[in-house]
């Protein structure tokens, strides 16, 4: 997940001071831990404000306040440790273009695509055999809600609770996708075409700490400590912020202290800087590779990343009316018919269904020359070539195309987001592979009309990249690995993860890759004791 997180995190301005204006979320540490476990009335009479919830794992409340003089009072309460806010981490699903760089391989839009190349590429067949596919581990996976109903997940899903306050906890569903395609990559069931999690028998817990907006931190917190209650074998946390909080340090260091490794995605600025939680000691940092094993460049590292794991492309499970499947279909004038896969653009205007005109062929699209008058009111066809892409678009847009088509000049395919403030090109942009535009530009050389409709339709995968992708490759893992052997400490897990990594890809001198990269065969192995 792509958060945007304290650094960044912009207050929201209360312009008036009326009590439902100030109204906050904050979770309340104790100095001891008898007001909690005794709910002490006297106590909880103090507090003039609403408690949300106990969290008996780290001596605390979450409690929402009303006014600043309520807040006050309650910091100068000689019972109480700290009084931390609970802040509200943006995120988005999407890499922007600069960070990503890469071309995506894009499956074809049957309901499966096969093995994942992650599933593969970690060798997590190979150690089924030995770890009954994470039969009888449970995951926690904290984020945003599940599709508990989708076809792949359903059989492994055991339970759910929201944290955000948005409902009285049972409604986790997931309202952005990104944790039923995190549960997916840990736990999707097998299927005949060899589409599955990296641990297909696993069970998932889902606690949803992410709404609308963004995740909450005390929905973190009082999810970790849920974890804790339920005895989960790991937990995913695919969030990350700059620093972290006292609750959230006391939280994790409790699920360590219970035996239970936590994994998380090291963030994606593309810097030399891991991002918590990710970067507390006991938390296993993952950061991300693609497919050619090479450090993602979206993908953050240092000191305390521990490894790396598939995070480019992954293909997994989605929403069932969220996830999407982009086509170009082409018609002529002399009777071609095709239908092409193609890639999308965060940052574009959307194309809610089909979007149908004539197709102009731009060529490169890196001088105003390129776009001849009659593209106007159509849609353009322009190489990817070396020029930046916002020229180019800058380029078709001045000329009034309303739309683009992008051939990749490269095998597969590549998505991502222009822009990162919230800015949306007049334009929807669309990308074919270079294999498929040489038919249709062939079509235009003979002097035929081509018309293209852009489409989308619905589907229960999608495919994304992301250090959210390559953290829940790491939990599905340690899922087989509890699933060998229960004895397992969160220390000991962590150590075998690092210690059976196969040589990182690239230059390692300042930490990218961590211990190296996933490997699920031999960490299963030594949780046995057994060597390869």
């Amino acid at each position: 997940m792509r958060l945007r997180t304290f650094a960044v995190w912009i207050g929201f301005a209360f312009l008036c001071t009326s009590p439902a204006a100030f109204a906050e979320r904050y979770i309340v540490m104790m100095k001891a831990e008898a007001p909690v476990f005794a709910g002490r009335a006297s106590f909880e009479g103090e507090i003039d404000g609403q408690v949300e919830s106990r969290l008996h794992q780290i001596n605390s409340y979450i409690v929402k306040i009303d006014r600043e003089t309520d807040l006050a009072r309650l910091r100068q309460n000689p019972d109480v440790e700290t009084v931390e806010k609970d802040e509200i981490l943006p995120y988005d699903l999407t890499v922007p273009l600069d960070l990503k760089g890469k071309e995506t391989r894009v499956p074809n839009d049957t309901p499966v695509a096969g093995v994942p190349w992650g599933i593969a590429a970690i060798k997590a067949p190979a150690a089924w055999k030995n770890s009954r596919q994470g039969e009888g581990a449970r995951i926690l996976l904290i984020d945003s809600g599940i599709d508990k109903d989708h076809p792949f997940l359903k059989d492994n899903f055991e339970k759910g609770r929201d944290f955000t306050g948005e409902s009285d906890g049972s409604d986790f569903s997931d309202i952005r996708g990104h944790g039923t395609h995190v549960a997916g990559i840990i736990a999707a069931k097998a299927d005949v075409n060899g589409f599955s999690g990296v641990a297909p028998k696993a069970k998932i817990l889902m606690a949803r700490a992410c709404f609308e907006k963004g995740c909450s931190t005390a929905a973190m917190i009082a999810a970790i400590n849920w974890g804790v209650s339920q005895k989960v074998d790991a937990m995913n946390i695919s969030i990350s912020g700059i620093s972290s909080t006292t609750a959230q340090n006391e939280a994790i260091n409790r699920a360590f202290k219970a035996g239970i490794p936590v994994i998380a995605s090291s963030g994606n600025w593309g810097s030399n800087r891991v991002f918590f939680p990710a970067a507390l000691p006991t938390v296993i940092a993952v950061g991300a590779v693609e497919p050619t094993l090479q450090r993602a460049t979206f993908s953050q590292y240092g000191p305390e990343l521990a490894l790396v794991a598939p995070g480019v492309d992954v293909y997994s499970t989605f929403v069932g009316s969220r996830g999407k499947v982009h086509s170009v279909k082409i018609e002529t004038s002399k009777g071609m018919n095709a239908k092409f896969l193609a890639s999308t653009f965060g940052g574009t205007r959307e194309v809610r269904n089909a979007l149908k005109g004539e197709l102009i062929d731009c060529g490169e699209g890196d001088l105003s020359s390129d776009y001849p008058a009659r593209v106007k009111g159509r849609i353009a066809l322009i190489n990817r070539g070396t020029n930046k892409f916002i020229n180019k678009i800058n380029l078709a847009i001045k000329a009034g195309a309303v739309a683009i088509v992008f051939v990749n000049d490269r095998p597969g395919l590549q998505e991502g987001r222009f822009g990162d403030n919230g800015t949306t090109l007049p334009v929807s942009i669309f990308m074919i592979e270079q294999r498929n535009a040489l038919k249709v530009r062939e079509r235009l050389r003979t002097g035929e009309t081509v018309t293209a409709t852009l489409q989308v339709g619905a589907s229960g995968f999608q495919v994304l990249s992301g250090t959210s992708m390559a953290a829940p490759h790491v939990t599905g893992v340690v899922a087989l690995l509890k699933a060998a052997n229960k004895k397992l400490s969160a220390a000991r897990v962590k150590q075998i993860l690092m210690q059976t990594t196969a040589k990182p890809a690239g230059d390692n001198s300042k930490n990218e890759y961590g211990a190296g990269f996933l490997d699920a065969e031999k960490a299963v192995a030594a949780a046995l004791g057994r060597a390869i």
